[in-house]
């Protein structure tokens, strides 16, 4: 069974500052070289053991915002002993072409020797050990009978919700470990030559496909058998005011908490008890019905 736990996400620092954070210590060029800038991270494994072996960042042709000029090349770099990334690069920030960046391929030692696991497993966010799960996310594998036992990283969730109610869904984790697949990032610039033109019109409001609620509603008379209503607008012309027990089954397919409906903007409610609770929307004739997207409730305390 998995054992989830959140992965501190260094692997990654690495990688995005090199692409994406100015650097922040400058290195005097030598003779007519650019400025460069000086790089300095930890890389560790998914298990969260420092890393062994190399990264090879290479980069194109640009010019620095300083107007040095940066020829194309590669860079090796050896990971210290406890994982170490030390590297001189001239800055991109603000370089050009825009969007240069540096690509970094980390190649470590034993990628090579341990053995590659990858599966999936079903689980009900119930006995989730965690509030979530997510891409990225470290996994402890422990299955006996297939002599696993491995640090995995989660590569996709799919996930379907069973019960808004009970805030319950089904989740199926898809994981592998580094020598089945590498974890990495892929950078890629992309413009857009025109605007995007837009699908959506405005022509017909969503706000036309209900009828206003019936915010003027109130109960004018009370007495030891039925209540007086006043809808507080005349129902639609072939339509009415629907009234119910509770708020739902609204339609004239359900009766079952029903209390009547009426074409006059004047009514009565049977009284059953001391306290009642009426809602109330109204409806067209139109097909399909339209009614109101919110109901009105009217509530009685009152002695029988």
């Amino acid at each position: 069974m998995p054992t989830i736990s959140r992965l501190r996400g260094r692997f990654f620092s690495v990688l995005i500052a090199i692409i994406l954070a100015p650097p922040l210590l400058p290195v005097a060029a030598i003779g007519q070289g650019p400025t460069l800038c000086q790089i300095t991270d930890t890389v560790y494994r998914a298990d969260g053991t420092p890393a062994q072996g190399t990264a090879l960042i290479s980069w194109p042709a640009f010019t620095t915002a300083a107007g040095q000029a940066v020829t194309p090349g590669s860079l090796t770099v050896t990971l210290g002993s406890n994982g170490g990334f030390n590297a001189s690069l001239a800055p991109n920030t603000g370089a050009s072409p825009a969007g240069t960046y540096y690509r970094a391929i980390f190649k470590l030692d034993d990628d090579a020797v341990q053995p590659a696991w990858a599966g999936e497993y079903p689980v009900v966010s119930d006995f989730l050990p965690i509030g979530d799960v997510i891409p990225t996310n470290a996994v402890q594998i422990s299955v006996p009978s297939r002599g696993a036992a491995f640090t995995a990283i989660v590569r996709e969730v799919d996930l379907q919700v069973v019960s808004l109610r009970d805030d319950r869904s089904e989740y199926l984790l898809h994981f592998s470990n580094d020598a089945a697949e590498l974890l990495a990032f892929k950078f890629e610039t992309m413009i857009l030559p025109e605007p995007l033109t837009t699908i959506f019109t405005t022509t017909v409001p969503s706000s036309s496909l209900y009828l206003p609620p019936l915010t003027a509603a109130q109960v004018t008379n009370v007495i030891a058998t039925e209540i007086t209503v006043d809808a507080g607008i005349a129902p639609p012309p072939g339509g009415g005011i629907e009234v119910r027990r509770s708020d739902g089954g609204w339609g004239a397919g359900s009766d079952g908490n029903l209390a009547g409906r009426f074409t006059t903007q004047t009514f009565n409610l049977p009284r059953l008890s001391r306290v009642q609770g009426y809602y109330l929307r109204q409806y067209d004739a139109s097909s399909p019905v339209k009614y109101s997207r919110d109901s009105a409730l009217l509530y009685v305390d009152y002695p029988l």
